[in-house]
Parts: structure tokens; sequence; C-alpha cells
């Protein structure tokens, strides 16, 4: 494993995860790179993209204690125990699936559209605009592809899809049903290869059974999900779940596999080891966030979440959108360096601002929104109590096409960390971010320094910058911000499908 090639990220320079990681792999580079190497011989076949799948599954359980506490505690003799019961697990698995394969049939598509829930998520806060641009062929050859990447999940049978019309393949059971053929060969090569990884982690004193077992269950998982499927073009909007392992499998049935920028480029899983052919990406400062991933062709396109609402005209109601921050949620488990109790004053901080701010001026109007199911929460309740009897400020909960629709009918957005605030720029609107006191650092959603930045933390600092930011003076920082974090220049919804449609009569 090349060490070197991954400190040479430039995320090593901003997250401590990912430095701790590398310190990791560089202290037991031996251990890493025997089994590496082995399943580059057995299973991969490309040193670089087997490397890349190690250091991908060490990244994922790094910074989560329960699988970190799995691998540093090291019980070897009980993990050779299960290696073996999961090996017997994976002969009966493979029975069954041979038994079913009888039953099964090849198909081949010309698109397919990843998903992993069947309900109000990536159909309707994507797809759907994509596919109003495709050509009626086009569509007609489109199939919903469901997949999972635990082991349960409550609409593990159901083939509809909520605003989907079209055809489904349900593969979630494939998580757990196999494809025999694979299960066949991970057992004629990998099973007695636990007299290696035992011995390995003895002398070694790290769990390299529990790592090779993880990375064969998603070796399993994802060529099992295509085993009987082929097709031109694969579109996902969770790039956060595509990993090298996960390209590798999927490569190997699927022509062109597409991905787009579901969020804002900031923590590991969102900025490493995405795998594609073709990315859309918000803009050119979320493409060079990107690391370590083989990608032919990054486009710099601005949000599809905001494609219905590019040539839309509403009528200006509110001079500031007030976005409530989840500050009272555990957000430590996603980003284990944040000091919440700091996050949480300075939130506190910011609304006392916000309320003398609106007391002051009440010929201005604002409305101050929350996620739905956060209404009745802290900080969004109190707050709905405290500013109760401020008649120019109303109370609401959004949440995606309902939260563009408060941007657009805003002047201005006050913020701290939720992406929807990049999105703002995308809409021609001007966004205050607010970073009292570094509180907001370790999401890195720290901007360059400017009128649009603010850590100063008195109220005459807050009120001055709102004064700018109400006045012309401010609108060509604006546009300039626009082309930064949101490169919207035309509908992202048609540049998808123009793309998608393009490589499939390439194809043909």
């Amino acid at each position: 494993m090349d060490i070197n090639r991954y400190k040479s990220f430039s995320i090593f320079n901003r997250d401590k995860s990912w430095v701790e990681t590398c310190d990791f792999v560089e202290k037991n580079i031996d251990g890493l790179s025997t089994i590496q190497e082995a399943l580059n011989k057995k299973h991969i076949n490309d040193n670089r993209l087997s490397s890349d799948i190690v250091m991908y599954e060490i990244m994922t359980w790094y910074s989560n204690q329960p699988y970190k506490d799995k691998v540093l505690k090291n019980n070897y003799f009980k993990w050779s125990l299960i290696y073996v019961f999961v090996f017997f697990s994976f002969f009966i698995i493979g029975i069954i699936s041979l038994i079913l394969s009888f039953f099964e049939k090849k198909v081949h598509y010309s698109l397919l559209l990843e998903d992993v829930r069947t309900q109000h998520d990536w159909y309707k806060r994507f797809y759907t605009y994509v596919v109003k641009n495709l050509n009626d062929d086009v569509l007609r050859k489109t199939t919903m592809l469901l997949t999972m990447n635990g082991l349960f999940d409550k609409n593990f049978f159901i083939k509809k899809v909520d605003l989907w019309n079209g055809a489904v393949k349900n593969y979630k059971y494939k998580n757990i049903l196999f494809s025999y053929k694979q299960v066949f060969k991970i057992m004629y090569l990998d099973f007695f290869y636990i007299y290696k990884l035992y011995r390995l982690s003895k002398k070694l004193n790290i769990n390299y059974i529990y790592i090779y077992l993880r990375i064969l269950r998603k070796l399993l998982t994802y060529t099992s999900q295509v085993e009987n499927i082929t097709a031109d073009v694969l579109i996902s909007a969770g790039d956060y779940y595509w990993s090298p392992m996960k390209y590798y499998c999927y490569n190997e049935k699927v022509d062109n596999i597409m991905l787009i920028q579901h969020n804002f480029k900031y923590g590991l899983i969102n900025c490493i080891f995405q795998y594609c052919d073709i990315y859309f990406a918000h803009s050119d400062d979320a493409i060079s966030k990107t690391e370590g991933s083989e990608v032919s062709k990054k486009m710099s396109i601005g949000s599809l979440q905001l494609s219905p609402f590019l040539s839309e005209n509403v009528k200006i109601e509110y001079d500031i959108l007030f976005i409530n921050q989840t500050v009272n949620d555990n957000l430590t488990k996603a980003t284990p360096n944040l000091d919440q109790d700091k996050l949480i004053k300075e939130h506190w901080r910011l609304i006392d601002n916000f309320q003398e701010y609106m007391k002051k001026n009440k010929q201005k109007r604002a409305i101050v929104i929350a996620k739905p199911g956060y209404e009745k929460k802290l900080p969004f309740s109190q707050i709905k109590e405290e500013f109760l009897n401020i008649k120019n400020i109303e109370f609401g909960s959004a949440y995606g096409p309902e939260t563009f629709e408060l941007i657009k009918k805003s002047k201005i957005v006050i913020n701290m960390y939720s992406s929807a605030g990049f999105e703002a720029y995308g809409l021609n609107k001007k966004v205050l971010w607010v970073n009292y006191n570094g509180c907001c650092d370790v999401f890195q959603y720290v901007l360059d320094e400017g009128i649009h930045h603010l850590k100063d933390t008195n109220y005459d600092s807050f009120e001055e910058r709102l004064r700018i930011l109400f006045s012309a003076e401010s609108n060509q920082k604006y546009k300039a911000l626009k082309e930064k974090y949101m490169n919207i220049q035309m509908d992202p919804a048609k540049v998808i499908a123009d793309t998608i449609e393009s490589n499939i009569k390439k194809i043909c």
C-alpha cells in the first residue's frame, strides 16, 4: 500500500480523522499490505484499486468506535471460529442461490436509477427532474434499481417507489442472498486463508480476520446486486455510498456509472474514493475537494435539486430566512472533534442578535424554519416561545423543495452550517454564514473571509453586515460566490439527461 499517496491528498491537511487513518495504516503497513495483496491476487487484479478498497474499509470504521474496538481489541481465536461459521453460512446461502438461479433471468437495461428507499428519497429529490427531460424511448427502457448497504430494511420486498410509475427491480435481498458463483469462488479461494489471517492477527495484534471478512461481504453484496443485469447507464444520487469496491463490481456489468453530488463536500465519506465514470458536481470548488477517485469526467453543473426553481418568478415575501440549526442533536457521532457545547452557545448568541435586530427593524419580515419533526425540539421550540410577541417573525417547517420555495421568496438567508446555504447561491440569494468564535469550523463549511462570513459576535457587527447585504454593494460579490459554490449555468436536469442520452447512443 502506497501510504505516501494517501498522505498527499489535500484532505490530509484539514481532516483529523484522515490523518489518524493514515497514521494507523502506516503503523500497520505490513499486515494491511498482506491482505491487500491477497485481495488483489485472488479477486481484483488491480493493485491501486485493491489498495483503495482496503484503505476505504479502514477509513469507514476508524471513526466508528464499535467497529474500531473489534479491530483493536483483538480476539483472534474467537474471530477464527466466527470466520469458519460465516463460511459455513456462505455455503448454505450458495446452495439456496443456486436453486433460485434457475428461476432468474438475465436482463439488459438502457438506464438504471439507483435508490435505497421507496418513499420521499432520491427519486423525489433528484431523478424526477431528469426523467422529465428524457425522450420517450429512453424513458420506456428506464428501471428503478432498489439496493441497500446494510442487512435489514423494513421495505425489503416492496417494489413500488413513491412518485415513480415505471419498472422497479428490487435487489435488496441480494445483500443476504448472495450470488452462488461468487460464494463458491470465495469459499474455494479464501476458506483456508484463515490460517494466514490467524497467524497475522496473533503476530501483529490487529484483528485482520474481521477486516478481511468485511471486505469479502462487500464483494459478495455488490457482485450479487448486478449478477443478472447489464446496463448502458446507471445513475445514483447517493455518491457517498459509492466506494472502490462497489464501482469495481458494478463496472463489470454497467458501461457508464454516473454519480450526482448529493450534498455539500465536507467529510471523508463525502470526499474520498467515490469512483465512477461521470461525476455531476455542484461546482469546481466541490470537484477540488474530491480525492482518490478514478473518475473519467467531472462536470460542474450546480445542484440538481434546484432544477424546478430556476425559471420560477415568485413574489418576495420575506426579507430574511433564518434556518434553524439542529445543534441539540448528537452531532459528535459524525464529527467527533466537534465542541458541541460551544456550538450550542454560539447558536443562542446568534438567536439573541437576530431577535434584537427584528425588534429594532419592525419593517423587516422574517421566517424561521426547521426540518419537519423538529418543531417540538430544542432549540426551535424555545425560539418560537420566546419570539411569540415579535409580530414580524413567522415560523414554519420545510425540507427539500419546500426549503427552496422559501429561499426563492426571501432576500437573505441566515445560516450556520446547513447545506441549504450553498443551494441558496444557485437561486441568486445572499447568504450570511455565521461562525461565531469558529464554532462551525469542524464542519469544514468555513468560507473565505468576506461580507458573507461573520465571526464577530457583537450585535453591531451583525446589524452592519445585514445592512451591507441588503444594499447593492454586495451584489457582485455574491455573483462570484454563485460561480464558486453553486455553478448553475443552465438547467442541471437537462445537462444530466443529455449526457445520459448521448452515452446510450454511443453504446448503440
